[in-house]
């Protein structure tokens, strides 16, 4: 979710600041893990600290999350007819047409539907969930967030300045005692309400029941025990969890868990228990792998640990500018408990349900666009950039070569970072938001000319080769456990990496009903690469476009379809025909090659 910073302050629509300069042993892997001790719901005690400084956060974040995929092996079978799918925004009348199962969603932002940075209607209704459920005829209620998103929209056809600028300006005076109190003080039980800029849930959805509960932003662990805001702010104040969140996750939790009021309702699971659905679709856990890439961290806050365990991260002292390590207060649940343990969402789902659940799994690091390379020029962006002054200087930072040579010492001593090492897009346009300010084109092109030769990176900005693999280890050891919870006949689970490494390398043809063929890729949606294949990224970089939706949606039904078809209850599923992705392709917003 990041970058450093001096002050308390929005830096991207991405990531929040934690950085790490010395690595940690790699945790033990998922292999027959001694089963972990039940862990007590957390009790806040107060521990006074001086209140003379607070960490840097980054205010807009997306739920570091994210990627897609395309149709995995299940889906080898020849496939069926497709059909043309309107992707116009349904009515609650049409939504609510065929109630004939209930399905819940529960997870992060790729299930919520998040597009471009933010929350909002019209990503909502075109996340897979709402897509498959239209497919289906199933009714699938949403916490419609109107207005202008949360967080407030910042990525756009133009990223301005000027609007960056000031989204930085406002939430930071919105937020800035909550932090204190939430940093150094006692956590407070709810948060300011609305923030400058951001929507809200429409309010025709507050007294009712909704069947989509992801929230962005949020973690393994959060499914069960983030009953309301008060619990994640604990997190912060605990350190456990990242400051940014107070402009992205919580407020977010606060719309849809809480129903856009004050009032706790339980968790993503307790809600979910209480209606009894007849199918859960989850997908969570990027969040808890994939904060590395946006930050340069690697540490026990940003890659969740696999064992329950007292958390080591780093926390940085801004007055001095100083690194410490730190600890959590109490014990952490790590992975195997999150997924595998007594009190787990798939374990209590189980026990506490009819529900057939449907896992995704983790998306790996390397898929997504959001990540560019140290020493390369930046490349194609999805959106062009402006000055404040008006100037269009989207070019000249597509060819801004990211310097590999480091500002200040590195790790043992080095002074730039390995070849192949990973800068995320954040980190560059905060750089191109600070180089901005005050000057015109010709004085912006000039700061990039200096910043290439001087180099503008941290350690703390990039991750190298050897960071990317212990995050992709993990990953990997995150899916083995889901492998293992999916040895249960209720639990189906939907591998999304190797058909999105596929797309990746060779392309993927979409579904379509007229029978041209259209490839799309990894990359950015509207961007066409030099094979002329489209991407499947929306702005972020991290979540799906409505294609990347509608292609997660088919990988839905066919997995459904296979595992239920022999279902009385789920027979309707066979009569199903896949969404035309060709056509949903054609609908898209993003980009200007294209569309």
């Amino acid at each position: 979710m990041g970058i450093s910073s001096a002050a308390f302050s929005v830096h991207s629509p991405w990531t929040p600041a934690t950085c790490v300069l010395a690595r940690r042993p790699a945790d033990p892997p998922p292999e027959a893990p001694k089963e972990p001790e039940d862990i007590p719901d957390h009790e806040w005690k107060s521990e006074p600290e001086p209140v003379a400084r607070w960490r840097a956060a980054t205010l807009l974040a997306i739920g570091v999350a994210s990627t897609l995929s395309g149709l995995g092996p299940i889906l080898h079978p020849p496939p069926p007819p497709v059909v043309t799918v309107p992707q116009l925004r349904p009515t609650i009348q049409e939504t609510e047409a065929r109630p004939w199962i209930t399905i819940i969603g529960m997870g992060d932002s790729l299930t919520s539907g998040m597009q471009d940075g933010t929350l909002e209607g019209e990503h909502q209704h075109h996340s897979y969930l709402a897509q498959f459920s239209r497919q289906a005829g199933i009714r699938m209620r949403l916490p419609e967030i109107v207005e202008d998103g949360i967080p407030p929209r910042v990525l756009g056809p133009v990223f301005e300045l000027s609007r960056y600028a000031e989204v930085h300006t406002q939430l930071r005076e919105d937020l800035k005692r909550t932090a204190i109190s939430t940093e150094y003080l006692k956590p407070p039980r709810r948060i300011p309400s609305p923030l400058w800029g951001m929507g809200s849930r429409a309010a025709a959805t507050r007294e009712s029941e909704i069947d989509n509960l992801a929230v962005p932003g949020f973690e393994f662990r959060h499914l069960t025990n983030a009953r309301g805001v008060h619990d994640l702010l604990v997190e912060v104040h605990e350190g456990t969890d990242d400051i940014s969140g107070l402009a992205n996750d919580i407020p977010l939790a606060r719309e849809i868990i809480q129903h856009g009021t004050d009032t706790p309702h339980g968790s993503q699971l307790e809600q979910t228990i209480r209606r009894n659905p007849d199918v859960v679709v989850l997908w969570a856990g990027s969040n808890d792998a994939l904060a590395p890439a946006f930050s340069g961290v690697v540490d026990d806050q940003t890659l969740t640990p696999i064992l329950d365990k007292q958390w080591d991260f780093w926390h940085q002292d801004l007055a001095t500018g100083g690194w410490s390590r730190r600890q959590s207060r109490r014990v952490m649940p790590g992975m195997h408990s999150a997924i595998l343990g007594r009190k787990s969402a798939l374990e209590r789902l189980k026990r506490e349900t009819r529900a057939e659940i449907f896992v995704f799994t983790v998306p790996q690091v390397d898929n997504i666009p959001f990540l560019r390379t140290a020493g390369e020029p930046v490349g194609r962006l999805p959106f062009r950039v402006r000055l404040h002054d008006g100037s269009d200087v989207t070019e000249r930072i597509e060819r801004f070569v990211i310097p590999r040579h480091l500002k200040g010492e590195g790790i043992d001593g080095r002074t730039e970072v390995p070849a192949g090492s990973r800068v995320g897009l954040g980190q560059i346009l905060d750089l191109v938001a600070k180089a901005g300010e005050d000057t015109d084109a010709a004085g912006f092109a000039q700061r990039l000319d200096q910043l290439e030769q001087a180099g503008f990176l941290t350690e703390f900005d990039v991750l190298d080769p050897q960071e990317m693999e212990t995050v992709r280890e993990r990953i990997e050891e995150y899916n083995t456990l889901l492998r293992q919870a999916a040895r249960d006949p209720r639990v189906h689970l939907i591998d999304v990496n190797p058909v999105f490494a596929e797309a990746r390398a060779h392309g993927r043809p979409l579904r379509t009903a007229d029978g041209r063929e259209v490839r799309v890729t990894t990359g950015f949606s509207g961007v066409l690469d030099e094979r002329g294949y489209d991407g499947i990224f929306s702005l972020d970089g991290i979540h799906p476009s409505d294609t990347g939706h509608a292609i997660l949606a088919n990988l839905l039904l066919e997995r459904m379809k296979a595992d239920l078809g022999g279902h009385e209850r789920f027979r309707p599923l066979l009569e199903v025909p896949p969404i035309d992705e060709a056509s949903v392709h054609d609908h898209e917003t993003h980009g200007t090659e294209l569309h």
